[in-house]
């Protein structure tokens, strides 16, 4: 058997429960869980488990690495955290693994990239539903010219998400962080953005690139009593000239049923 690679969790609540699932999988033989990072470790379905397991506790990454070193790090904590955290991570010499968004700020996010670069280790966003084998097979042919060439790409997602989603957590909904770090939780920076990825994704005009928005325009609306926009009609073109129609949101009645639809436009 290859050898295991080391993990550290850094939040255990939300999504990460998803992560811990698969982990403490006993089909998973790649990886181990070396530790575990929250600040109420307690509200986790797997704190029982965890603490079964004999894996350490800790409040913070900083007091993680005190005691240990990961081959990987993966980071499940509110969006204003993330650039601190993978930054921290890729310095102490371990590669991360950062749920999306990678942040809401601009600068923070060419940080982490000069980090990486810097400590030649890999940093990774989790929009891992561009990654499936259907969407790369999509791509695939794409790009063999199976279709012709893409000129429209267009997705409409209704997500039904009520109070009690933008009441689950001190930032959802929320422009800024109590110390006035950017956060711009919402609709498309979040809870629906791997659909606005695939779209950039399956632009790309290679298999590992994402196509780049050269004109952006769009309406944001709310229904909800939210800070940022819970609904969004985006109009893009990239720079490779594809045009793009993003529709997406939250406010839809609980009993619909989640939709996605994709339609793509092609010349041949």
């Amino acid at each position: 058997m290859s050898k295991q690679i080391s993990v550290v969790l850094v939040g255990i609540g939300g999504y990460g429960h998803t992560y811990l699932k698969n982990l403490f999988n006993e089909g998973n033989e790649s990886a181990f869980v070396i530790g575990v990072v929250d600040v109420a470790p307690e509200r986790s379905d797997y704190y029982e488990e965890i603490k079964d397991r004999n894996i350490p506790i800790y409040h913070s990454l900083e007091d993680f690495y005190q005691d240990h070193q990961a081959d990987l790090v993966i980071i499940c904590t509110p969006i204003h955290l993330h650039k601190s955290q993978s930054c921290l991570a890729m310095e102490n010499g371990s590669n991360v693994l950062c749920e999306k968004p990678a942040t809401a700020n601009p600068k923070d996010l060419q940080e982490m990239i000069a980090t990486r670069d810097r400590t030649g280790k890999k940093l990774a966003i989790g929009f891992n539903l561009s990654f499936t084998d259907p969407v790369q097979e999509l791509k695939s042919d794409i790009l063999a010219g199976k279709f012709g060439k893409a000129k429209r790409m267009k997705t409409l997602v209704l997500w039904p998400r009520n109070a009690d989603y933008f009441n689950r957590s001190g930032w959802a909904g929320k422009k800024y962080s109590p110390e006035g770090e950017m956060i711009f939780d919402s609709v498309a920076n979040n809870a629906t953005a791997h659909f606005l990825h695939h779209l950039l994704y399956l632009s790309g005009d290679s298999i590992e690139t994402s196509a780049e928005i050269d004109q952006l325009s769009a309406e944001l609306y709310r229904a909800n009593p939210i800070e940022t926009f819970d609904t969004c009609a985006v109009h893009l073109r990239t720079k490779n000239e594809v045009e793009i129609i993003y529709l997406a949101t939250h406010a839809v009645e609980e009993e619909h049923q989640q939709c996605i639809h994709w339609n793509l436009k092609m010349q041949q």
